[in-house]
């Protein structure tokens, strides 16, 4: 036998409970659930992308810290070994 069957008042039930007299039109989506999803995505996706764009530059700032802080060390060790003595241009 069909799970699904015809009530008396021509809707079908699944079985599921007494009350659920949900009709073909019944099982999709409105325009507005759809809308409001549509625009709930949006809004993650901004702060998704936002996060990523922060990462990205706060990724950049890092290198370039790090690269400074290596000139630095490279021009402490110049003056260290050179005593502050200009060595010849080769």
């Amino acid at each position: 036998m069909n799970a699904e069957k015809v009530n008396g008042e021509g809707f079908r039930s699944s079985g599921c409970g007494a009350g659920s007299r949900a009709s073909a039109a019944e099982k999709g989506f409105t325009l507005t659930e759809v809308t409001v999803l549509v625009f709930m995505l949006g809004i993650v996706t901004v702060i998704v992308i936002q996060s990523v764009l922060n990462s990205i530059e706060r990724a950049r700032l890092v290198k370039c810290m790090a690269e400074l802080r290596g000139i630095q060390a490279a021009i402490t060790f110049r003056k260290r070994c050179t005593r502050g003595r200009r060595l010849p241009h080769l």
